[in-house]
């Protein structure tokens, strides 16, 4: 690794020339066996001291000349990129985000299936759609910076959402339908509708952000209720 890398090269210019006999540009790099051998030895008799000045310097001037733009540092760890990379990150932070983005899109695929599956309750379809928010945000963050294509835009995977938590309920409202026209038991589809009704109350209190889409479903089962 080169040292003058990671630090100011003008400073560690002058803390070499001025106070590098002592050793404690080593000191600041964590080379504690050469600094405490430049301590006892005045900077190996001045020969260990004065390589290291001209070093400093050499390195103050070469960093300099340097153009200063973004693209030669990664902007996510600070490491300098190499100059023919044609990218604003280091290749160790491209693939961290290519794993980290390989590993939310299986977790949201594993999600999509279980709510493809369908869910016993309402709310576990609203939890899981935080979920699935949640990977999308993450995913196109991380898209940005790898260059690749999420499988879904979010406002599709919303309209998605909305269209199966409206199914779930649908198909809820539609199952205690039948059974009562098997069963002739009007009372106990009240009850199912009621509960029904109560469960997306429940809902909208939890999860305020879907309101919007609970509401339409209340009146829905409220309506259902009223032709009874």
């Amino acid at each position: 690794m080169n040292d003058h890398e990671e630090y100011d090269p003008i400073l560690m210019f002058f803390i070499t020339f001025f106070f590098g006999v002592f050793g404690v540009h080593h000191f600041i790099r964590r080379h504690y066996g050469l600094g405490v051998l430049y301590f006892f030895t005045f900077g190996v008799m001045g020969i260990g001291w004065l390589i290291d000045t001209i070093r400093a310097f050499v390195a103050m001037f070469k960093t300099n000349s340097e153009p200063q733009t973004g693209g030669h540092r990664c902007r996510q760890c600070g490491r300098r990129i190499e100059p023919n990379r044609d990218s604003s990150l280091c290749r160790h932070c491209e693939e961290q985000m290519e794993q980290d983005y390989l590993q939310i899109s299986k977790h949201f695929t594993r999600i999509i299936d279980e709510v493809e599956k369908g869910q016993p309750h309402l709310e576990d379809y609203l939890r899981r759609f935080d979920i699935l928010n949640k990977d999308v945000e993450q995913m196109w963050d991380l898209a940005q910076d790898i260059d690749v294509e999420p499988p879904f835009h979010q406002s599709d995977l919303r309209k998605a959402m909305d269209r199966k938590f409206a199914e779930a309920v649908s198909t809820r409202i539609s199952m205690a339908l039948e059974k009562s026209q098997i069963t002739m038991d009007t009372l106990k589809l009240k009850q199912e509708l009621m509960a029904l009704t109560e469960e997306l109350i429940d809902c909208k209190y939890h999860f305020p952000k879907y309101a919007e889409l609970i509401a339409p479903m209340i009146e829905k089962t409220k309506e259902t209720l009223n032709k009874i």
